[in-house]
């Protein structure tokens, strides 16, 4: 389902890379010709998602487009991102701020639901049972 989009770009992109290793984000930038600039603002970018918990891209992947992304946690691991996205009109200062709140909110439900059945043992990210989604 979907299609299968780089890694250097994008507000769910940089909520994936926000934790991972440096060699993991050089291998990322090398795969997409990405050079030095690019890597000192995409790394800036990183720093700023894990002080805010979220991520924002205007244009980074599109012309036009627009997105807020926020992590999807099992422990201390990010595991997946939650995102809106649209036409860049309608992602003003006042919207990206108000989608952030919804995503962290939506994102933090999530996580207490999935986690509520967690096997306390597993590494990784292993479910066991039935998690509610609400």
């Amino acid at each position: 389902v979907g299609a299968q989009l780089p890694l250097w770009g994008g507000a769910s992109a940089k909520v994936l890379l926000a934790d991972a290793p440096i060699d993991l984000i050089d291998h990322v930038l090398e795969q997409g010709g990405k050079d030095g600039t690019y890597r000192a603002w995409l790394l800036h970018e990183l720093r700023r998602v894990r002080e805010a918990g979220v991520a924002s891209s205007h244009g980074e992947r599109e012309r036009g487009s627009s997105s807020v992304a926020a992590p999807i946690r099992a422990g201390d691991r990010t595991v997946a991102a939650l995102a809106i996205s649209g036409p860049s009109l309608r992602f003003t200062d006042l919207r990206v701020h108000e989608f952030a709140e919804l995503l962290k909110n939506a994102t933090r439900d999530m996580e207490r639901s999935f986690t509520k059945d967690m096997d306390k043992n597993a590494l990784g990210t292993v479910w066991v049972g039935t998690s509610a989604a609400r």
